[in-house]
This record gives C-alpha cells, structure tokens and sequence, in this order.
C-alpha cells in the first residue's frame, strides 16, 4: 500500500477497511483503494516433468501424470520439459533448449525422468515419481492459499500478452519472481520410446517481475 499524506491537514489517504488485502492501519481517510480477494480462490498446484522421447521410463510417467491431470482438473496445471537426454535429437527439446535448461538448472535435475510438485517436492526417476508425486499434490492442496493470481492473454500481431495480477492475502518475503509459460498440446510426434502424443509441452517461458516483499 501506499500512503499519500495531506500536508494541510495531516490526514493519511490509503485504504481504511481491515478486510481488504490492502488495508492501511496508518490511514485516516479512505481513498477508494481496497482491494478485495476474489469470492472464491481454488488451490492450484504446478506439476513440472522432464523428459525425454528416447527414454522408456517416462513413457509410464507421463501417462500416470495424464491421469492426474484429468483426476485433479481445476487444482492442477502441469509443464513437461523435454531434455536432450538419451536421446539429443528430442524435437521438442530443439524447439527451445535454452528455456528448457534454464528450468532444469533452477532444479539441478541430473536426469530424466523428474518431476517437481509447487516447485519443493522433487522426485527422480519412475519408481520415485510413481511412489510420490499424488501424494506431493493432496500435500499442496491442502496447504491454504497465501496468494491470488489471475492472469489475461491477449494476441499482439504474432506475440501472446500476459498481463498477470498479484493479490497477496498476507505480507510474503522474498526473493519472489513470477513466470509465463506457452505450453501446446497433443503434439504429435513418434517418439523412440514409443509415445505419440505429447500434453503441456513447453514452447515458450518468459521471466516477469521480482520483488524482495510482496504485500
């Protein structure tokens, strides 16, 4: 929040209301600023997978995160990375290697398959993942949500806009950075493990703004 003082009369102009995710305690006058949360946020959880078209354990992975997606539906979103490993010829791993590796360094993922819940929970390879990763999201959902994010797309000629909102329901400490992601689905490629079709590939990542505090 911001305060505005007015010097002739001493009075703070901000936001008075203590429901509001802005409320100013210092504020004498409201301004017509608060903001309110939405009536209804749903929890929603980001899943991300690396993979591969050349390694045979993702094959089980990633049908067992297909599953998850259709189970959880509105309390899940979900990005899969290709990796150039085994196989370096991944065309989805071509289309944008340098995004898929500055996401892979952020987690220091050695190999493939890996998947990371909320961007905490990280398990490697098929056994792990298989064991896990439910269990990572129902941890998730039941945590209570500290954040509203809404977001709006718009095309500009042939560049996708996203203008992103930021509701806060308490003061939350950095470093904080958010993040666009394009990702396509039902991408049709015969992979060499056997897969063909291909859900929330990533095409596109986008680094936003980064705050030490977000209130």
């Amino acid at each position: 929040s911001i305060d505005v003082l007015d010097e002739g009369t001493g009075d703070i102009y901000g936001c008075t209301d203590p429901e509001a995710i802005n409320y100013d305690p210092e504020a004498t006058i409201d301004d017509g600023s608060c903001t309110y949360p939405p009536d209804e946020v749903e929890q929603v959880v980001l899943v991300e997978m690396f993979t591969n078209d050349g390694n045979m354990p993702c094959v089980s992975v990633n049908q067992l995160l297909d599953s998850l997606y259709n189970q959880f539906d509105e309390n899940i979103t979900m990005i899969r990375y290709h990796w150039n490993s085994p196989n370096p010829s991944d065309p989805m791993y071509l289309y944008n290697p340098e995004d898929m590796e500055l996401r892979r360094q952020m987690y220091s993922v050695p190999f493939c398959p890996a998947a990371v819940v909320n961007g905490i929970h990280i398990s490697y390879g098929q056994q792990n993942i298989e064991s896990n990763v439910n269990g990572n999201i129902l941890t998730e959902l039941a945590n209570e949500s500290i954040l509203y994010l809404g977001h709006e797309t718009s095309l500009d000629n042939d560049s996708i806009v996203v203008d992103l909102e930021f509701l806060p329901f308490e003061v939350i400490n950095g470093p904080l950075k958010s993040w666009a992601v394009v990702v396509e689905d039902s991408i049709y490629h015969e992979g060499y493990n056997g897969e063909t079709i291909h859900m929330q590939v990533m095409r596109d990542l986008a680094e936003g703004e980064e705050w030490t505090i977000l209130e």
